[in-house]
């Protein structure tokens, strides 16, 4: 891996280590508030509320699902790009 990627990588756990209250927060509410798939609705208004909060672009709602959003920081560059799939729906 070349240098530049591992800055990025430091970048990035850095960030992690300087949200740890907040994602455990998030992960907090959304296990106290289980919603079967399709019904996330509080979860998806607690997210996008964080998201908003950190000033990310959202689109909401996307590929004709109504809890479906993508949220991205548009940089200097268009690469390297970091993905984040979350699959957080409830088992009835």
């Amino acid at each position: 891996m070349s240098n530049n990627y591992n800055e990025l990588k430091v970048k990035v756990l850095r960030k992690i280590d300087e949200l740890r209250n907040e994602i455990i927060d998030i992960s907090r509410y959304i296990h106290a508030n289980p919603e079967l798939g399709y019904h996330e609705d509080k979860s998806v208004a607690f997210l996008l509320n964080h998201l908003e909060k950190h000033k990310l672009k959202i689109e909401f709602p996307i590929s004709g699902i109504k809890n479906a959003f993508r949220a991205y920081v548009i940089g200097k560059k268009l690469r390297p790009a970091i993905g984040f799939i979350s699959e957080y729906d409830a088992l009835p």
